[in-house]
């Protein structure tokens, strides 16, 4: 039994009770009695304490509702508990310590105390402060999570270990077009393309596996509308964080990123095709000079894959001088910005040397400031040689109209000196004066050669075309040679039977063969081989070259070659230029290449040379091919006696007197009535003003005032059937010799040309 009726027994329960017990006098709020717990817990002695007023020990929190209850709980008979709001007064401490207090009434006859139980309540608060802190934090949290979530252009699913989905951000709506309530309850595959649903799935497995991981994919999910969609994932595994418990999958549309970037990448390989292809030389470096990068013609100079040279410089390719030169004009560029052009002899790894045309760039960012170089090197070997055949042609053309000029003038008294020797010789007969005017007459026809081949290399010798057999071309050619060649010198001519017909001048032609054989000897003093032969050549169009080269067509091949000492390049380039020779003076003019460089081009033709030091020298002459059927062999008619004139009258018009005078006693002599006058004006006023009509008339093409051609259009505005004859050495007034009743006569003519030609105009005229 529990002796609750002993004194004894009370009183060990308020001494040793855990909680501050207190009896207070309910009328005056007097402390009566306190036990050690209270002593201990306010830190005051006895004595201190017992006499005190509650409400001086006690006091209720700012705000708190307990305070009408507190003061009542004596007066009634109910149980009060105060669970908060209560601070008790400590003794020596600033502050005060958070207590719970319940108050029991207590009938102690003759009058009725109160018993103030009172309880530390700093941990339980603490504690509860925590638990609410941890409450409030979680609950922010997850606002901002949800704020975040519910924001976010990223969709979110939240899916079970199985798949189910269970939550559906906003997001997902306006990227998939689904809304949450078609997606919650429903598996995540059944969205995700048949196609990627096995590799899927393997992603959600390495999810699972990996808590907490980041685990990234990219899928195709179905549309609302039925299109696939790409979706970059990223799957993190929450099931084991109590706020979430599930696994949380972000993602993004990447559709038209992806389409953006396939298109990139389509382009950049378009980009480095095209770059590949372009045949210049292209390379990049940066502002340091190292490579960069660069295109397959770069590949090709360097013999290396590109990806071998980035980083490096161009002092740790190339140790040739270019190569500092160029790190010169690299460096400029770097300073100035501006961008520079040089041309550069490179050699490439296969042993060829090619000129390149060079131009380095600056390269720039956004901002504008240059950050490395391009480098364009273009293969300008080809131009190169075409500009150097270019000036050889316009050196040629200019060295021809001087030629041309000279020839012309000396064939005007060429004519009068031949004439006059001819007109000696049928006017004083003797053996004497015939030995006299006979090696006279010889010299003046070597001349006449001489002018001729002058003519032929300004392009304006009267060329004689005619189908030419090259097999006979050649067969003279040796037999002219025999004459002047040394014996040590083997000739072997090799013509090809039932070769092409060329369509030329066979004088013109074999004068240009005369002249490369009589180079072939000098080049073999001590003796050698001297080749000849010919051959049919067709030109596509792809191999043309440029005017002085190679045009399409087919050509007719003579080819001359020797085992003589050869030629070194510097020496080869210059062969054809007028007056160059490297033969000791007196020796040759230096004008034997150059005419039979004019007289191919006369010919639409063109010639090549390949020679080496020690190894010879070939020379290839292209003429065109004649179209025509071969002529018959047959022989040459000889020349007829100059026939007599019948009184016919003739005007002739020259602004040479020599050869008006010469004319005029040729014809006077045949039995012609020639009037003459000095150019094309004064010859228009005599046959406008003669009393009786001219015959025929004889004009020079080339006259001060009026020229022959404009002459005879004058004079055939007033008879327009009058016969004429143009007098010219050149070959371009031939084309307009062509016509009824003209005749074109060659400078210089002889006594025996000139009654022909007379004759034969005035005898066209009648039939």
């Amino acid at each position: 039994m529990i002796p609750f009726d002993k004194p004894d027994f009370a009183r060990a329960l308020f001494e040793e009770n855990g909680d501050a017990l207190l009896f207070i006098d309910p009328e005056t709020d007097v402390i009566l009695e306190a036990n050690e717990t209270a002593l201990r817990l306010t830190g005051l002695l006895k004595p201190e304490l017992i006499g005190a007023r509650a409400t001086d020990l006690l006091r209720l929190e700012q705000g708190s509702r307990e305070k009408d209850r507190l003061r009542g709980a004596a007066g009634k008979t109910t149980l009060f508990h105060g669970k908060g709001g209560f601070q008790m007064r400590i003794k020596d401490q600033p502050g005060w310590l958070p207590v719970t207090v319940t108050v029991t009434r207590l009938h102690v006859r003759p009058k009725t105390l109160a018993l103030y139980t009172v309880r530390d309540d700093s941990e339980r608060r603490i504690a509860l402060g925590r638990a609410k802190q941890a409450e409030t934090e979680v609950r922010q949290s997850e606002a901002r999570y949800r704020a975040l979530v519910e924001k976010s252009s990223d969709g979110t699913l939240i899916i079970e270990s199985n798949g189910v989905i269970r939550y559906v951000s906003p997001a997902v709506t306006r990227i998939l077009g689904h809304t949450p309530l078609s997606l919650e309850g429903r598996s995540c595959f059944e969205i995700i393309h048949p196609d990627d649903r096995a590799a899927a799935r393997e992603k959600h497995n390495e999810v699972i596996a990996n808590p907490g991981a980041e685990i990234p994919s990219l899928f195709r999910a179905s549309h609302a509308d039925g299109r696939w969609r790409d979706l970059e994932i990223t799957g993190v595994n929450r099931l084991d964080d109590l706020s979430v418990q599930g696994i949380v999958l972000n993602f993004r549309d990447v559709t038209d990123r992806r389409r953006t970037e396939q298109q990139v990448r389509r382009q950049n390989a378009l980009m480095r095709t095209l770059f590949d292809a372009i045949p210049d030389v292209i390379c990049q470096k940066d502002r340091e000079e190292r490579f960069t990068g660069g295109n397959a013609a770069f590949e090709l100079m360097i013999a290396r894959p590109v990806r071998e040279v980035v980083g490096k410089t161009c002092h740790e390719m190339f140790t040739a001088p270019w190569a500092d030169r160029l790190r010169v004009t690299e460096r400029s560029v770097l300073r100035t910005g501006n961008p520079t052009r040089v041309e550069e002899w490179v050699r490439y790894p296969d042993g060829q040397d090619v000129l390149l045309d060079i131009l380095v760039s600056p390269m720039g960012d956004d901002d504008g400031h240059i950050v490395g170089l391009v480098i364009v090197g273009r293969d300008a070997t080809s131009r190169k040689r075409l500009e150097d055949q270019l000036r050889q042609a316009q050196k040629m053309e200019a060295v021809g109209q001087l030629a041309g000029g000279v020839a012309h003038d000396f064939n005007n008294l060429l004519t009068v000196v031949l004439g006059n020797l001819e007109l000696a010789r049928e006017l004083a007969r003797g053996q004497v004066l015939e030995d006299l005017l006979k090696p006279t007459e010889k010299a003046a026809k070597r001349a006449a050669e001489l002018t001729g081949q002058l003519l032929g290399f300004a392009r304006r010798a009267p060329l004689q075309f005619q189908p030419v057999d090259p097999e006979e071309l050649i067969r003279d050619t040796v037999t002219l040679l025999r004459h002047t060649i040394d014996p040590l010198i083997v000739i072997e001519a090799m013509p090809r039977p039932g070769g092409w017909w060329a369509w030329a001048d066979a004088g013109q032609v074999t004068q240009i063969l005369m002249n490369l054989c009589l180079n072939a000897r000098d080049a073999m003093a001590g003796g050698g081989r001297l080749f000849l032969n010919n051959g049919n050549i067709t030109i596509e169009p792809h191999e043309a070259s440029t005017e002085v080269g190679p045009r399409p067509g087919e050509y007719v091949r003579l080819r001359v070659r020797d085992t003589g000492t050869g030629m070194p390049e510097d020496v080869r380039a210059r062969i054809f230029e007028p007056f160059f020779t490297t033969k000791e003076t007196g020796q040759g003019t230096g004008l034997g290449l150059a005419v039979v460089f004019g007289i191919v081009q006369a010919h639409d033709g063109w010639i090549e040379c390949a020679s080496e030091p020690g190894r010879g020298t070939t020379f290839d002459v292209y003429l065109p091919k004649y179209r025509g059927e071969v002529p018959d062999p047959g022989a040459t008619p000889l020349p007829s006696p100059s026939p007599l004139g019948r009184g016919e009258r003739v005007l002739i018009a020259d602004d040479e007197s020599m050869i008006r005078t010469l004319a005029s006693t040729i014809l006077n002599q045949l039995g012609y009535a020639v009037t003459t006058t000095e150019d094309g004006e004064q010859a228009v006023k005599a046959f406008r003003s003669a009393d009786l009509p001219f015959d025929l008339v004889i004009l020079d093409l080339q006259m001060p005032n009026l020229s022959g051609m404009d002459a005879l259009r004058q004079i055939r505005a007033i008879d327009p059937k009058v016969p004429a004859i143009l007098a010219s050495g050149y070959s371009a007034d031939r084309m307009e010799a062509n016509g009824n009743h003209v005749t074109l006569l060659d400078k210089p003519y002889s006594l025996a040309s000139l009654g022909r030609a007379v004759r034969q105009s005035l005898d066209a005229r009648g039939s």
